[in-house]
């Protein structure tokens, strides 16, 4: 039973994340009145208001690598446990998972277990080596709920292997075409990421070296991949949890982690785009945000 609760609040977690973003995501695009207290709490960086709320309390944003940190540490207490022999014995716990082992079999768990771990591996990487001093700050609310996300998924991944590794009985799917797919979707939107993050700190790197303003933000030059969104690190993304749900179509769960990060990050995008129009509307700029003809 009480298995069977995490797991429930597992999926709310993502679906009230979602749903709150979509709210937040609509308040950004009507530019109504009700959406400026909450700016203080969901900007970052640049869209961090001159004077945040009262209730308020800023970090730094370099925080973000804690994300991947204590997701890459999560990974490999994970590992640790599934090695232990108290860990092994799982009969009844997986027993109780019974709606989890028929979405996702050990083929698609270790197909998802080893896209997210090369993600998290990369993020760790380019946050050490593309890292740039910079004064901007980020909500503490942000920060939870960032911490909250990693946690939250490696609880996902966790009660996977549980169910599908560790139970005689879970399915079994061979690799398809959706899962090659998957493999190669996430290939593409990783290089992708990595290519935009490298332009962007390439960029912060110029203005610290050779700008009399070098904490101002400049809007990156019109070339690939800038060149269909003004924030294809984001599209990326998004990209990289769809090819993680492709390879588990039948997991809720992957599809709720897709719902969330896409309307989480079109508020960044969109607010990221009216700020390069509104500061630098000479410059060239991509025609969409963050979606290609849609958004």
């Amino acid at each position: 039973m009480f298995a069977q609760l995490v797991w429930l609040g597992l999926h709310l977690f993502f679906a009230a994340a979602a749903i709150v973003s979509a709210t937040i995501h609509w308040f950004t695009v009507s530019d109504t009145v009700a959406w400026k207290p909450l700016q203080s709490f969901v900007g970052w960086g640049k869209h961090r208001p001159v004077q945040a709320s009262s209730l308020d309390v800023s970090v730094p944003k370099s925080w973000f690598s804690h994300f991947y940190l204590s997701s890459l540490a999560e990974l490999l207490l994970s590992y640790v446990l599934s090695k232990a022999s108290l860990y092994k014995h799982t009969t009844p716990y997986v027993q109780s998972l019974i709606p989890a082992c028929q979405s996702v079999s050990r083929e698609q768990f270790f197909l998802i277990l080893w896209l997210f771990r090369v993600q998290i591996l990369r993020r760790v990487i380019e946050t050490v080596a593309l890292h740039t001093k910079s004064p901007a700050t980020m909500s503490i609310v942000h920060y939870a709920v960032g911490i909250a996300y990693y946690l939250v998924f490696n609880l996902f991944l966790a009660f996977s292997e549980s169910c599908t590794v560790k139970n005689p009985m879970s399915t079994t799917y061979g690799f398809d075409w959706l899962s090659c797919t998957a493999i190669i979707l996430f290939g593409f939107a990783s290089g992708v990421q990595f290519y935009a993050h490298w332009i962007l700190y390439s960029m912060r790197q110029q203005q610290y070296k050779f700008s009399s303003k070098p904490n101002t933000y400049q809007p990156p030059r019109l070339t690939f991949p800038f060149t269909m969104t003004s924030s294809p690190h984001y599209t990326a993304e998004i990209f990289i949890y769809l090819s993680m749900a492709l390879a588990a179509p039948r997991s809720a769960f992957l599809w709720l982690v897709v719902l969330f990060v896409l309307t989480n990050l079109s508020i960044g995008a969109i607010r990221s785009h009216r700020w390069y129009q509104q500061h630098h509307p000479a410059s060239p700029l991509a025609r969409y945000a963050i979606i290609p003809w849609v958004l």
